[in-house]
C-alpha cells in the first residue's frame, strides 16, 4: 500500500509540473503577442460571431425558439430532416407531469435556438410511439442528425420527487448534448451573485 501511495504522489507531482509548464508557456505566448496576432484573433472572433448570427437567423426562420405542437406524424418527419437537433416531448391529454414539462420546455426553447423543440400527442402518433419505443408519458425523445440519441423516460432522470426547475431541465439536455450552452443556468448564477452583492455592505 505504501509503495502505491508513493507512486501516486510521484505521478501527481509530474502531472502538476507538466500543467504548470503548459500554463507558463501559454502566459509567455500571450505576453509576446504582436498587434498582428491580436488582429488575427479579432478577425477570427468576428467571423465566429457572424456565423453564430447567421445560424440564429436560419434557425428562427425554421421555427426554432419556440415549443411547437405538431399535428401529424408527417410534420415530425419533415421537421427532423431540417433540424440537426430535435427535442420531442410525447404527452397525453390531462397528464399533469406532461403539462409541467411542456411549460419548462417552452422556456428552454426560447433561450436555445440550436435545437428544435416540439410536442406530440402520443395517442395521435401511434407509429412514432412504436418506432421510437415511447412506453411512458411523458417521455422526451432526443434526436441528433435524424437518429434517436437518447430518450428521457418519465421524470426519473430529472427528479426523484416531481420537483424540478427549468435550469434542471436545461442541465439534463446539456448532459445529453442537445444544447450548446447553459444560458439559463448562467443567468440564474448571475442573479444569485447580484443578490449576494446587494447584501455585502
Amino acid at each position: 500500500m505504501a509503495a502505491e501511495a508513493i507512486v501516486a504522489r510521484q505521478v501527481a507531482s509530474v502531472v502538476a509540473a507538466e500543467m504548470e509548464k503548459a500554463v507558463d508557456e501559454e502566459i509567455d505566448r500571450l505576453d509576446n503577442m504582436t498587434e498582428d496576432d491580436y488582429a488575427a484573433l479579432r478577425r477570427k472572433r468576428i467571423n465566429e460571431m457572424k456565423k453564430e448570427k447567421e445560424n440564429k437567423e436560419k434557425w428562427k426562420r425554421e421555427g426554432h425558439g419556440e415549443l411547437q405542437e405538431l399535428q401529424t406524424e408527417k410534420d415530425f418527419f419533415d421537421l427532423v430532416k431540417k433540424s440537426q437537433r430535435v427535442v420531442a416531448l410525447f404527452v397525453r391529454q390531462a397528464n399533469i407531469h406532461a403539462d409541467t414539462l411542456r411549460e419548462h420546455l417552452a422556456v428552454v426553447a426560447a433561450h436555445h435556438l440550436e435545437a428544435r423543440f416540439v410536442v406530440l400527442d402520443a395517442e395521435k402518433s401511434p407509429f412514432l410511439v412504436q418506432r421510437l419505443k415511447v412506453w411512458m408519458i411523458p417521455s422526451i425523445v432526443l434526436i441528433i442528425d435524424q437518429k434517436t440519441h437518447h430518450t428521457i423516460v418519465g421524470l426519473d432522470e430529472l427528479t426523484g420527487d416531481g420537483k424540478y426547475t427549468t435550469v434542471d431541465l436545461e442541465q439534463l439536455l446539456n448532459k445529453h448534448h442537445m444544447l450548446s450552452n447553459h444560458t439559463l443556468a448562467d443567468r440564474a448564477s448571475t442573479l444569485e451573485e447580484d443578490e449576494d452583492d446587494d447584501f455585502d455592505w
